[in-house]
């Protein structure tokens, strides 16, 4: 625990979610979520939580008449990458399954992840279950928690055009290869 002068003590930085960096601030919605979700409002490129190569990125589009997607983080290794299917959008809230076949949560090699979200401005908010994994033990929670995790989007797909690495597999992005 840190002192500074002439104040109370300030409590030292608790490592996030994640594991990593700054402590997770309370959450504040960014506004009011969209009272009808639609499919222009998730199309498209969605950064999520981490930062450098390992950021989850999340892409969605619409193939046929369905939204398909995926989401992966690192993105240069395919054990980190799954398909997104199963997109429903019903009112306020659109829901979605993440289809695990990677180095998910658990030991399971594959599992559906079942996603529910709700979209505000520039963000999803996104709370998960998966049929394998118990729910979580009730716990107290501190005033103006709000369980889940965001994602900031979305970017236009035509926006990324041109990120592409001049050589394959990148250097410098994440483990070995």
């Amino acid at each position: 625990m840190s002192i500074l002068p002439k104040a109370p003590p300030v409590p030292a930085v608790r490592i996030n979610q994640q594991g990593l960096g700054a402590p997770a601030p309370r959450y504040i919605q960014p506004g009011p979520w969209k009272s009808k979700v639609t499919e222009k409002d998730v199309i498209g490129i969605w950064l999520g939580f981490g930062v450098g190569a390992p950021k989850q990125y999340s892409s969605s589009a619409e193939v046929g008449d369905k939204l398909r997607g995926m989401v992966c983080g690192t993105c240069d290794n395919p054990y980190t990458m799954a398909a997104l299917d199963d997109f429903e959008i019903e009112g306020d809230t659109l829901k979605f399954n993440i289809l695990h076949e990677d180095w998910a949560d658990g030991e399971l090699p594959t599992f559906d992840k079942h996603v529910t979200a709700h979209v505000g401005w520039n963000e999803m908010r996104c709370t998960t279950a998966a049929d394998h994994q118990p729910p979580p033990p009730p716990r107290p929670r501190p005033e103006g928690f709000v369980p889940g995790f965001s994602l900031e989007g979305p970017i236009a797909i035509e926006a990324t055009a041109g990120n592409v690495w001049p050589e394959w597999p990148p250097k410098n992005t994440s483990l070995p290869h």
